[in-house]
């Protein structure tokens, strides 16, 4: 298993990847100091690539890689456009450098906030992903895209934090030691009734924008499912830097049980690698008795188990992949039967079963009646 689904320490393939991102921002920097308008900024740029090709820390910061992401697509891709607020990401990049060289290394973006339980994740509203404030997801767009910490407060939020990885490091210590290897900072939303929003950006790398879910008996369960399936998200986002996933077509034709729409095969496959897992390690923290029972969440589990499996027999039936992202769907067929081992020791209730099936046979239905050429 090379760790493309699940965690491990010092995960070499995962290291390799972000060698190669770091050379890819590399080539990127150069190739923004040629295509900047403005002599004295073009110049700064090629005067800091050496210091950069020495000091990876300050480029592979996520903070940064972003900026330069957002930058590379606005001076390279769309010179010829002008993009409100290209010029307030330059500035901030600019200063960004001029910060780490200077003794305030404090007010750097990658060291702002409070650091969540041991790790090395920082908790903080304060955040300049440019594409957070330029090109939000119209998903994220909505009136409660705000970062802050709502009706609860800062003090409120680091606690159920420091909770949720200290019950993702006794229930997997492989996946806890690589989330402290690629994501630096999670972002407050908002807080919402009984569910969890979450985020993240392709870009923005390392980043994981969280609502905080009030009225649940266990929000550190709830921010443990949002905060795996994002940083799923994460990994398989560095590798698609290099590599797509389908030799297919991209048609939104084909049936997600985790969504109330048709989606095109990418989507069903990035929803599949990060439920896979969710399911894995939300049953491994019942399995281990960390948590005592709960129908209401083995229910919920149950789902998805249940919804995993039809998502991986759509993705077989009409998926074409490249070599690498088929062997990363073998990796997570293989999670799947770790999984069902798993699943046999929590003795589930046939009324759960039952009801897990119904709910996910509803599913289906609503989303066929919408879409009725839909492909399952």
């Amino acid at each position: 298993m090379k760790y493309y689904v699940l965690g491990t320490q010092n995960n070499t393939m995962l290291l390799g990847y972000v060698e190669k991102y770091y050379m890819l921002l590399l080539s990127k920097l150069e190739e923004i100091s040629k295509k900047i308008d403005d002599v004295n900024w073009s110049n700064i740029f090629w005067d800091l690539l050496l210091l950069w090709k020495k000091n990876k820390i300050l480029i592979l910061n996520w903070d940064n890689s972003a900026r330069i992401n957002f930058l590379y697509s606005e001076y390279v891709h769309k010179i010829d456009t002008w993009i409100e607020g290209k010029e307030v990401v330059l500035e901030w990049f600019l200063q960004e450098v001029s910060m780490f060289l200077s003794w305030n290394k404090q007010q750097l973006s990658m060291n702002l906030g409070t650091v969540i339980a041991n790790t090395s994740i920082h908790l903080t509203h304060q955040d300049n992903n440019p594409y957070a404030a330029f090109d939000a997801h119209p998903e994220h767009a909505k009136n409660w895209w705000s970062k802050w910490y709502w009706d609860k407060t800062p003090e409120e939020w680091l606690e159920v934090y420091n909770k949720t990885f200290d019950l993702l490091k006794q229930v997997d210590k492989g996946i806890y030691s690589e989330l402290n290897m690629i994501i630096s900072k999670i972002v407050p939303l908002g807080t919402a009734q009984n569910v969890h929003n979450s985020a993240s950006y392709k870009e923005c790398i390392g980043h994981l924008y969280m609502w905080y879910t009030i009225g649940s008996n266990v929000p550190e369960l709830n921010n443990l499912e949002a905060v795996i399936h994002e940083s799923s998200h994460n990994k398989l986002n560095i590798i698609r830097h290099f590599d797509q996933i389908i030799t297919s077509g991209n048609e939104e034709n084909y049936y997600s049980p985790y969504r109330p729409d048709a989606r095109h095969i990418n989507g069903v496959y990035l929803w599949l690698h990060a439920f896979v897992p969710v399911v894995y390690i939300l049953m491994k923290t019942y399995a281990k008795k960390i948590l005592p029972l709960d129908e209401i969440w083995l229910e919920k589990i149950t789902l998805y188990y249940i919804k995993n499996k039809i998502t991986y027999k759509v993705l077989k039936k009409y998926g074409k992949f490249t070599p690498l992202w088929q062997e990363i769907l073998d990796e997570m067929y293989k999670v799947m039967c770790m999984t069902d081992k798993i699943f046999t020791t929590l003795w589930v209730s046939k009324d759960i079963i039952l009801n897990s099936k119904q709910r996910q046979i509803e599913h289906f239905s609503e989303v066929n009646k919408l879409y009725p050429h839909l492909e399952y």
